[in-house]
């Protein structure tokens, strides 16, 4: 059986865990770190009922501003710490106790370099606690710390067992220009997972460390942020193309194969991603931009490589392909800087002059704060009906998120000016003519 075959590292793997579950030096020191684990544990778990959430309620009640934001760090840090900390310390006692007698050390210093790492983890996760929202911090953890310190501590135990080095250098396949190993799987597959997603935390940190000391449109810094990441994403896949081995051969048949795939099934998949690289090169659309989609007003909250994620006014995100933007007509609202127009249209009794009209629409527009003065309001007379006069307002205004609140507003207004001036609103009015209907015996009826 080759040295380095699957089942060779397998039928290693089992003997060294046989061997290790025979040595009593093994045993002790096993028993000895379950121990201390659960100890420490039990310990937390004590304190943070008896004490911790005593100590979160009274900083939550007592304390303000700055002290607020100090306590609620310092007991995010102790509540993720205290575990390693005190498995730390045990540990230490517990290996110079060892030494003192003679016995073997050699998993417990390993573990202890190991809950270092361990430390280091959850320092951080205490920090990503206290300082942000507990739906971003959960994001890091679960999908990128957490997956990381997984993989750390399976790569820890099976080091113990079989060296790394060895088990990465198993042939899964020989397809390629070379053998593909175990290695380059991992490397092309977890590895690329993380990349992946280090690539979103990258882009983050680079806001956060970039945001506070420019001058440059929040809007075109996010944009310049998704092309850096998604240009880290494309390095990312030729590293994994390059680890496996991939030719020119290999790389013509599949890409032979991605353009069937198109042709039959991907097309609106790939253009979708075309337009979201147009849409960030040439930044026709950016985060914080305000347009309307469909009817429905909203703002860009994030552009993707795929769709664009739109948040409207019900705050609810609506995700639309990127293509929606380049194919169809999408308004967009805040592109320069000039207020926006809005027409309210209004119909009066004709028993009232058009001047006296006028004058009650443009003193509501002139008094509501959230009209501009320059353009200055207008009052337009449309047409004149039977028993009606049909008039416009046209007010500019700097927010279009305002448009709803605004468009109802004034007409509470011009509801509320005309009953002061006691003009009346436009009602329709209708004609009934009776007739009358001989029914042959005489008599008549009427109908309308």
């Amino acid at each position: 059986m080759p040295e380095n075959s699957i089942l060779g590292i397998l039928s290693d793997l089992i003997g060294a865990i046989q061997h290790f579950g025979e040595r009593i030096t093994v045993q002790r020191q096993l028993m000895v770190i379950l121990l201390i684990i659960l100890l420490a544990w039990f310990l937390t778990g004590a304190f943070w009922f008896l004490i911790g959430r005593r100590v979160v309620g009274w900083a939550g009640s007592r304390l303000h501003g700055r002290k607020r934001v100090l306590a609620r760090y310092t007991m995010s840090i102790v509540k993720n710490t205290l575990f390693p900390v005190l498995v730390l310390f045990a540990l230490s006692y517990t290996m110079q106790a060892f030494v003192s007698r003679g016995w073997h050390i050699g998993l417990l210093s390993g573990s202890i370099s190991l809950f270092w790492a361990v430390l280091a983890y959850r320092l951080l996760l205490g920090l990503l606690y206290g300082r942000l929202d507990k739906q971003a911090a959960r994001r890091y953890h679960y999908r990128f710390l957490a997956p990381l310190m997984i993989i750390l501590v399976l790569g820890w135990m099976f080091n113990h067992l079989i060296p790394i080095r060895r088990l990465a250098s198993v042939e899964v396949w020989n397809g390629f220009s070379k053998p593909v190993t175990l290695g380059a799987v991992f490397i092309a597959t977890v590895g690329f997972y993380f990349w992946f997603d280090g690539s979103g935390v990258a882009q983050d940190i680079a806001r956060f460390a970039i945001k506070p000391f420019t001058k440059v449109h929040p809007g075109a810094l996010e944009a310049g942020l998704i092309i850096g990441r998604y240009i880290l994403i494309a390095v990312g896949i030729y590293i994994v193309f390059a680890v496996l081995g991939f030719d020119s051969t290999t790389l013509a048949f599949l890409t032979a194969g991605l353009s069937v795939g198109i042709g039959f099934g991907l097309k609106e998949v790939i253009g979708n991603l075309i337009s979201g690289v147009l849409l960030l090169v040439d930044q026709s659309l950016r985060p914080g931009d305000v347009v309307s989609v469909e009817g429905k007003i909203g703002t860009v909250r994030h552009v993707g490589i795929r769709a664009t994620i739109v948040n409207t006014l019900n705050n609810v995100d609506v995700v639309v392909p990127n293509q929606t933007f380049l194919t169809s007509a999408v308004t967009t609202y805040s592109k320069g800087d000039q207020p926006v127009r809005m027409l309210i249209p209004v119909e009066t009794s004709d028993a009232h002059t058009p001047h006296e009209v006028r004058e009650a629409m443009l003193s509501v527009a002139q008094e509501h704060p959230l009209v501009v003065t320059e353009p200055k309001p207008e009052v337009f007379y449309i047409s004149t009906g039977d028993t009606s006069r049909k008039y416009e307002l046209a007010v500019w205004y700097e927010d279009p998120l305002k448009t709803v609140p605004l468009h109802s507003d004034l007409y509470y207004k011009i509801f509320d000016e005309f009953s002061k001036y006691g003009i009346n609103p436009a009602t329709p009015q209708r004609d009934l003519n009776i007739n009358a209907i001989s029914l042959g015996n005489g008599s008549t009826a009427t109908a309308d």
